[in-house]
């Protein structure tokens, strides 16, 4: 559906060309296969339950540990299940880590074409549910989410259904479960296989080139990290292809998928298709979670990142990498001081004293790097 572009009638369609290619190939039956397949999100605070959550659909007999470890960054995990009408489908659930300075990196896996899941500890009453609804309507072109309530201890937690479905259109239903116990985890199984089963793209035919070239990117991700524009580009010529803006459409296609990663809007970024992209928000976690960076309360420099993405892939993808952390917001590069950025985040809570009218002021923004 997105093929034909967005949503809103305002804005100019799909490339026509695109759309008719797109068409025409799915109704050469003898090479297409339909799509059962799906991105599932999950996400919410840290400790809610969101990891319990995705093992327990995999395995209803799963036993959650007391001292279960809390996601960092992403995880992604399989599910298979059949539908009634004996469709196999699969579906590639994302389960993120819910601390906070991990948030800002949801961003790179938003995606359309996907489901939705806001869990909530009901012992804590800790979620903010505006800010996750939000950043769901905004980054996934309005896809359905679904609120589950996780009641740990049996401890019921009200919420306002009625106000947060009158601002969030998308927002389809708020269903409990207790996941030490199983209670009502049938219930919240069926409604995601329902709602899978109901996203617009299921059951679409795919072109066989189409097929082909997402397999060849899945293979490929067995001993690579990303590929090269021009090199995919090769590929896609390699297995049908012809025109360059139908390989874009299905770069776009299976980056909704969460397949890979490809930024087409952004120029540099665009250079390059990420083929695992746990890769990338690890190294972006490696800034994060880098302790110099973290006592000079977010200041990094240039140098900082060398000595941080110092071998491999991380190295040679550094002003790759680099860009997608400012695209997505999560460091800026400090005015006037080229090479030094701050990451947001990282911040003191407490608003400092600072002398905005003194011109020296701007050599405490400069990072210590005596220890990196």
């Amino acid at each position: 559906p997105e093929i034909l572009g967005p949503s809103d009638r305002q804005e100019k369609p799909g490339d026509l060309n695109t759309i008719f290619d797109f068409y025409l190939n799915s109704q050469n039956l003898p090479d297409s296969d339909p799509l059962y397949e799906a991105k599932f999100l999950i996400v919410g605070e840290g400790g809610a339950g969101k990891t319990s959550l995705a093992k327990k659909l995999q395995n209803p007999d799963y036993e959650l540990q007391t001292d279960e470890q809390s996601t960092e960054g992403i995880d992604v995990i399989r599910w298979e299940f059949p539908s009634p009408e004996g469709h196999d489908f699969r579906v590639n659930i994302w389960d993120f880590g819910g601390q906070e300075i991990y948030h800002a990196t949801h961003q790179f896996f938003l995606t359309k074409r996907s489901l939705y899941v806001l869990v909530a500890d009901t012992r804590q009453e800790n979620t903010d549910f505006y800010y996750w609804l939000k950043i769901v309507e905004l980054l996934s072109d309005n896809s359905p989410i679904l609120i589950v309530k996780n009641q740990k201890q049996d401890r019921l937690c009200q919420i306002n259904e009625r106000a947060l479905r009158g601002e969030f259109t998308n927002l389809k239903e708020t269903l409990a479960t207790n996941l030490a116990t199983n209670d009502g985890l049938d219930s919240i199984k069926t409604a995601i296989q329902q709602y899978i089963s109901r996203l617009d793209h299921i059951g679409t035919p795919l072109p066989g080139h189409w097929v082909r070239i997402r397999a060849v990117l899945e293979n490929y991700a067995q001993t690579r990290n990303y590929i090269s524009l021009t090199e995919y580009y090769d590929l896609c010529r390699q297995n049908g292809f012809k025109d360059e803006k139908r390989m874009l459409a299905v770069s776009q296609y299976l980056h909704n998928l969460g397949i890979c990663l490809h930024f087409q809007k952004v120029k540099l970024l665009k250079k390059t298709i990420i083929l695992r992209p746990e890769w990338a928000t690890s190294a972006v976690y490696k800034v994060l979670d880098n302790k110099t960076v973290q006592n000079n309360l977010g200041c990094f420099s240039d140098d900082t990142l060398e000595s941080i993405w110092d071998e491999g892939d991380t190295a040679n993808m550094r002003d790759e990498l680099l860009q997608l952390m400012m695209e997505f917001g999560l460091c800026y590069e400090i005015p006037h001081c080229k090479g030094r950025y701050i990451a947001p985040q990282l911040l003191a809570k407490e608003q400092p004293d600072y002398a905005w009218d003194d011109p020296t002021a701007r050599s405490r923004l400069r990072p210590s790097t005596s220890s990196v």
